[in-house]
């Protein structure tokens, strides 16, 4: 378990989008963390290199319709992390 005080923990129990450093991205409720893992439940593991809409869109729509879940559980190495923010903050566009 990663230490309690990591910024990660704000992100706890609510559904986050993560930009993966493969080209995906990841909606989902962020469960639990460590320092090599995150966790998500219920989430969506979308490949935005094959997506015919922007990602963008596909976020505002998440939002808005609720999440295309094809993961009931998912654990995602630490170190492919390249940004995190709140599913809500897509509402904008």
């Amino acid at each position: 378990m990663a230490d309690k005080d990591d910024w990660l923990q704000t992100y706890l129990n609510t559904v986050v989008v993560i930009d993966l450093d493969s080209g995906h991205v990841l909606i989902g409720e962020l469960l639990d963390f460590s320092r090599q893992h995150l966790v998500f439940r219920q989430a969506d593991l979308h490949d935005c290199t094959q997506a015919n809409s922007s990602k963008e869109v596909y976020l505002a729509e998440a939002y808005r319709y609720g999440v295309n879940i094809n993961r009931k559980a998912v654990a995602i190495p630490r170190n492919r992390l390249l940004a995190i923010s709140r599913l809500e903050d897509a509402k904008r566009y």
